[in-house]
């Protein structure tokens, strides 16, 4: 997976590496944060400014560094 960041740094990561998740949730402005450690660094993805769709089973399936078949989509 590649990721980047907000000052627009490309990270390459693994997803066998994930070595943990958290999903944190925000009552105040509903909001969703998912937290992904990856080789022992945190990465985050929220909703909070989201306008439009979120694909809600894809990130899922990042966070918990379950393999997502492409050959079949």
């Amino acid at each position: 997976m590649l990721a980047q960041t907000y000052d627009k740094v490309q990270h390459k990561l693994n997803l066998i590496d994930n070595n943990e998740f958290n999903v944190k949730t925000n009552k105040k402005d509903k909001s969703m944060e998912f937290v992904m450690i990856n080789s022992n660094r945190k990465y985050y993805l929220s909703n909070k400014h989201v306008k439009g769709y979120m694909d809600y089973d894809l990130i899922d399936r990042l966070v918990r560094g379950i393999s997502i078949d492409t050959v079949r989509s």
